[in-house]
């Protein structure tokens, strides 16, 4: 008779412990779902968000000393922006993803640039590419 109580306690906290690791894994800002292209001289970025913080990094590879960056989002709440370093970690671009327009990098070493995406709360169509100049 003990054996029925504890294998019903056991049965409890497995589905404890599956709900909260399902919780864990589940996105509470859904959907957030960045369409992304990173192809060698060629990077871009664009999602549609509501209320969604984020910290997103990439390692985008270029052949060139520069980047032309085309900015094209639409930040209606909350804020975004971008940081880009050179393979010797200087850093090159930073700016708020809003507005729009091409805005050129500092000249920098070729290779694998990193690039930091932060959102804030943002609500909006955050959208920006790079391309080699």
């Amino acid at each position: 008779m003990h054996m029925m109580p504890r294998a019903l306690r056991a049965l409890h906290i497995a589905a404890v412990v599956l709900t909260v690791a399902f919780l864990e894994c589940a996105d509470p800002v859904s959907p957030y779902v960045p369409t992304v292209t990173n192809e060698v001289d060629n990077f871009d970025y664009q999602v549609s968000a509501s209320g969604v913080t984020r910290t997103v990094r990439y390692t985008w590879t270029t052949t060139g000393n520069a980047a032309v960056v085309n900015l094209a989002s639409n930040v209606t709440a909350g804020t975004a922006s971008l940081t880009i370093t050179d393979p010797d970690s200087a850093q090159v671009f930073d700016h708020a993803l809003d507005g729009s327009g091409p805005v050129v990098t500092s000249s920098a070493t070729s290779g694998d640039w990193m690039l930091l995406i932060r959102l804030s709360n943002v609500s909006g169509t955050i959208h920006f590419s790079l391309q080699k100049p």
